[in-house]
């Protein structure tokens, strides 16, 4: 039994096949690196978070509470509310970041399911909007949101569609 090559025994012309098959077009490219930014954004937002968590948290106090709390109080509510935003800002990145790899390799899913983490990204932050805090509080949610936005309609383009028509066909 003789052995018979997967390809017209041109390396090639199926080289080059095989080449442009892994090249992804500049859309492609531009939504990855737009959900990069997205997540670095969403890690500078939780750091800058962090940051600022113990004058809110007096800031709400003495607008809410009768009683002003004990250092020991404060200390415990510091730390539940860093503890909250490290994990908020863990699974946020991750989930820009495990975006960008699975849209990278062009599974087709991840295309939706970005697209579905964006609406949801959205009524979060048509809600939060109105919110009554410091205009430079509402900058990096907004700017998250525009650059997830970009994401989407990059992502959409007929050049991105043939990509992960092309690699659908892989798997």
């Amino acid at each position: 039994m003789s052995y018979q090559p997967p390809f017209d025994g041109n390396w090639t012309t199926e080289y080059a096949r095989l080449a442009h098959q892994d090249q992804r077009p500049l859309p492609m490219q531009l939504a990855v690196w737009s959900m990069y930014a997205g997540a670095a954004i969403n890690a500078l937002s939780i750091i800058l978070d962090i940051g600022t968590v113990r004058g809110r948290i007096e800031s709400i106090l003495t607008t809410e509470s009768a009683t002003p709390l004990t250092p020991s109080q404060l200390h415990t509510a510091e730390a539940y509310t860093v503890g909250i935003l490290i994990l908020s800002g863990v699974v946020g990145a991750s989930l820009w970041l495990w975006m960008a790899s699975k849209n990278k390799a062009g599974r087709r899913w991840a295309r939706v399911l970005s697209t579905v983490f964006f609406a949801i990204f959205t009524v979060g932050l048509l809600a939060a909007i109105p919110q009554p805090v410091a205009t430079v509080d509402k900058v990096l949610p907004v700017a998250g949101w525009l650059v997830g936005l970009s994401a989407i309609v990059l992502l959409w383009q007929r050049e991105s569609s043939n990509f992960y028509d092309v690699q659908s066909q892989r798997y």
